[in-house]
């Protein structure tokens, strides 16, 4: 993939930083205070159990936090970040005219209590910069997969690192710098395993998955949400090594003789041609079946080893496994509890409408919106990716389960965020962001598409 636009994200990323004051991105402060907690503490919350919950955010998993803390305990004497925040009375909530305006004053107040605090907070920051860099670049990788020409790679891994919002959430403190990496990882990966045409599995591939998989589930609960893809490829590729054991192709590890040989296309078809002898059968069928669903195994141990701890902690302590109740617990005092029929109305205008203008650009407490224009310039590009998309399958191509995988990820993405948004009121489009590698290839593969369209010759010299 080409470096520009990791480049460019980091001098896009590097000016948010320190330009978005502190405590001006969502939660922010309520993210700081559970990496304070764990690294004061060396323990998680127990939101049941008052002087040991965290308010806001102590219902998240577990991962980054711990991430933080061992940031923080490394470079804070005290092991933590001290902020004094001072509320601007200027600002709606707090009697003011204005959503408009900081949440904080910034201007004439020293909002740390020690340079170290200071540098400790930055850090924090820059972190997650590392982890909106390691999100733009598995978009890269994953776009590498599906586009031959590495420039329209490097278009889609652009198209997410320069997205305002993307950039204005990846360098905050939060879990979801983390939780976006891991995610675009994970894509990355399925989309390797199952563009491989060898039937026998890569290895490296199936470990690589399960970890980030695993360490997805332990970052935040929408981790779970990429499973589904992730067993839809693993189920594939399961069905190909059966296949190709029982029509004896040369390639199966059982079967390596100099009979019938064979090269799949991107989507497992066998193409057969007959050779003089033929090729050797494992007659041990319970054998054949170990093999075939020995990387889906250790996928699935990987994953339960890594983020098991977490379900098994919530149903000690809460009495369940995922930690809902507790979740609604934690929120509902802050009044984001709000369980609603989705109406037609909702679903066109409060969801997808909110939900589309935040996904682009968004910012300070989601107050703060870019002009129309430029939502509507990234809604413009949007369609013509799609549309460039349904012109690549019908001309065969773009392999429709490549097209298939990606559009199940990014369906079980918003599927997810819409059915949270039942009981919540948060259709903020940055939920949708462990599907923008999805996003951004699908929208890439179709543009891509369309340029060429144009560009090729539409008449014939006779």
């Amino acid at each position: 993939m080409h470096r520009p636009p990791l480049l460019i994200y980091l001098l896009f990323a590097a000016v948010f930083m320190f330009l978005v004051p502190p405590l001006e991105t969502p939660d922010e402060g309520h993210h700081l205070n559970y990496v304070n907690y764990v690294s004061r503490h060396l323990a998680l919350p127990n939101q049941y159990v008052p002087e040991k919950s965290v308010i806001g955010e102590g219902h998240q998993y577990p991962l980054y936090y711990m991430a933080g803390a061992a940031l923080v305990r490394l470079l804070q004497s005290d092991h933590g970040v001290e902020l004094t925040d001072v509320p601007n009375k200027k600002h709606r909530l707090l009697g003011g005219d204005s959503l408009t305006v900081p949440s904080f004053r910034h201007v004439g107040v020293d909002i740390f209590t020690t340079p170290s605090d200071r540098f400790a907070f930055y850090s924090l920051r820059a972190l997650a910069v590392l982890f909106g860099l390691l999100t733009v670049f598995f978009i890269g990788r994953l776009a590498g997969l599906f586009i031959d020409d590495p420039r329209w790679a490097a278009f889609a891994a652009a198209l997410a690192g320069t997205l305002p919002q993307f950039i204005f959430i990846s360098m905050s403190v939060s879990n979801d710098g983390l939780s976006n990496a891991l995610a675009a990882a994970a894509l990355f990966y399925m989309a390797k395993i199952a563009v491989a045409k060898d039937i026998r599995p890569d290895w490296k591939s199936y470990l690589w998955l399960a970890v980030v998989l695993g360490l997805g589930v332990a970052t935040k609960k929408s981790g779970l949400v990429l499973l589904l893809p992730a067993a839809i490829v693993l189920i594939r590729s399961i069905w190909r090594r059966f296949k190709c054991r029982r029509e004896k192709q040369k390639n199966c590890e059982e079967s390596r003789g100099s009979g019938t040989t064979w090269q799949s296309d991107p989507l497992g078809r066998p193409e057969r041609s007959e050779g003089s002898h033929s090729a050797s059968r494992n007659p041990k069928t319970y054998s054949r079946a170990m093999r075939a669903l020995a990387p889906a195994a250790v996928v699935i141990l990987i994953i339960v080893i890594l983020a098991g701890g977490v379900f098994v902690r919530n149903q000690v302590l809460y009495g369940e496994l995922l930690g809902n109740r507790m979740e609604m617990k934690t929120l509902e005092p802050l009044g984001l509890v709000d369980e609603k029929t989705p109406t037609l109305s909702y679903v066109v205008n409060d969801f997808f409408g909110r939900i589309g203008v935040s996904f682009v650009g968004m910012f300070g407490q989601w107050a703060s919106s870019l002009p129309a224009a430029v939502n509507y310039f990234y809604l413009v590009l949007l369609i013509l990716g799609l549309a460039g998309v349904v012109i690549s399958l019908k001309k065969k191509k773009l392999p429709p389960f490549y097209a298939f995988l990606l559009t199940a990820a990014l369906l079980a993405t918003l599927g997810a965020v819409f059915y949270y948004n039942l009981t919540y009121t948060q259709p903020q489009g940055r939920l949708l962001f462990p599907a923008l590698g999805a996003i951004a290839v699908l929208t890439a593969v179709g543009i891509k598409e369309l340029v060429d369209k144009i560009k090729a010759p539409s008449w014939r010299v006779g």
